[in-house]
């Protein structure tokens, strides 16, 4: 059994606006899955394992705040691309919730991954192709 929680107990999972979910899941989804970034092993080979998958989450959601507070990276929101660098910081739209939004550059959500596995050998969740 593996549990993946989304943040800290210290710390709030964020959601951005532009992309109708949290970061989370837009990760786990949009990059993990549909983009094959999770498929990171050692070398990827087209299966997507529970650690690889889980593994990326945990690396990437703080990179992806990160990135979008900066304006470094674009986001894909339902096959639609939203370039938030050409959006002034001020208006992200960062929804972080429990939290002031002067405090947005110093809060940065990090996932973790709870692995309770008895057996080390993992079988593929999904062939990426």
């Amino acid at each position: 059994m593996k549990i993946l929680s989304a943040t800290q107990a210290d710390n709030v999972a964020l959601e951005l606006g532009n992309l109708k979910q949290g970061l989370l899941s837009y990760v786990l989804l949009e990059d993990g899955v549909i983009a094959k970034k999770a498929d990171s092993g050692t070398a990827p080979d087209g299966k997507l394992t529970p650690s690889e998958w889980l593994g990326y989450a945990v690396n990437a959601v703080p990179k992806l705040y990160q990135d979008v507070l900066e304006g470094k990276r674009s986001i894909n929101v339902g096959g639609n691309t939203v370039d938030v660098s050409k959006v002034p910081l001020a208006q992200r739209d960062v929804t972080v919730y429990g939290a002031d939004p002067q405090d947005r550059k110093s809060m940065v959500q990090q996932p973790s991954v709870f692995d309770f596995r008895r057996k080390k050998d993992e079988r593929a969740l999904i062939a990426l192709k």
